[in-house]
């Protein structure tokens, strides 16, 4: 059984945040090599908006996968994301800014994640998130963002 996010030991690499992703898939920062802390504005409400994505989304898109895929990132700090070797977006749903948050993750090639991020496509109306339209990459990105006006949930980056 997952713990209420208060309960959960965020410096525990191996505790489980959610039925499928462990404290290192949500907040580790391969860049600086290790996990996310309070000086990077990893608080109270990030912890708790995090642990309801990867309750409310990702488990349900490790269950319609079949299998959880390795996680490249979930949540990015501020500085962390506008590393150029991150590269990402200043308003990006990893940086868990509204009631938000994105994960990335990888397959065993590209033809396994564009096959993947279809599958996610088809289904991300149900699983309520978007998906990034990047046909070609070796890895998949999804978030709970918003819909912009006029926009759809399989979004160009």
């Amino acid at each position: 059984m997952v713990r209420n996010w208060q309960e959960i030991d965020w410096t525990d690499e191996d505790e489980l945040v959610s039925e499928n992703f462990t404290v290192r898939d949500a907040v580790w920062l391969p860049q600086w090599g290790r996990l996310a802390e309070h000086a990077d504005g990893f608080g109270a409400r990030t912890k708790m908006r995090l642990q309801n994505f990867l309750l409310d989304h990702a488990d349900a898109v490790v269950e319609l996968l079949g299998a959880k895929p390795p996680v490249h990132s979930c949540y990015r700090p501020k500085l962390y994301n506008a590393l150029p070797a991150i590269g990402g977006a200043p308003g990006s749903a990893h940086v868990v800014l509204g009631n938000w948050a994105a994960l990335d993750f990888g397959a065993a090639d590209v033809a396994a994640c564009d096959a993947a991020r279809e599958l996610l496509a088809a289904n991300a109306e149900a699983l309520g998130i978007r998906v990034e339209d990047r046909p070609g990459s070796n890895w998949v990105h999804f978030d709970s963002k918003p819909i912009s006006p006029g926009g759809s949930r399989y979004f160009k980056p």
